[in-house]
């Protein structure tokens, strides 16, 4: 499991059977996007903050649009 700890946001991702796991903390909704070299798929979270996505080969960063105008953005992650 990796975590990616902001000023007021922490992501927690987990690569596991292809799939990309993850929870927003704190728990809330926010839009989820996966940026690969495939391109860049969206997913929402729900109201627990959590989210699931097929992985990407190769490299991925995520881009968390949260409440409030807010967006985080991770460093590049080898997802494989």
């Amino acid at each position: 499991m990796l975590t990616f700890t902001g000023e007021t946001t922490t992501v927690e991702v987990e690569v596991a059977g292809g799939r990309l796991v993850g929870q927003v903390l704190p728990p809330g909704p926010a839009e989820i996007e996966v940026r690969s070299a495939e391109g860049t798929t969206g997913v929402p979270a729900d109201d627990l903050g959590r989210f699931t996505v097929a992985s990407a080969a190769g490299p991925f960063s995520l881009r968390l649009r949260l409440a409030g105008d807010r967006t985080v953005v991770t460093d590049w992650i080898s997802g494989h």
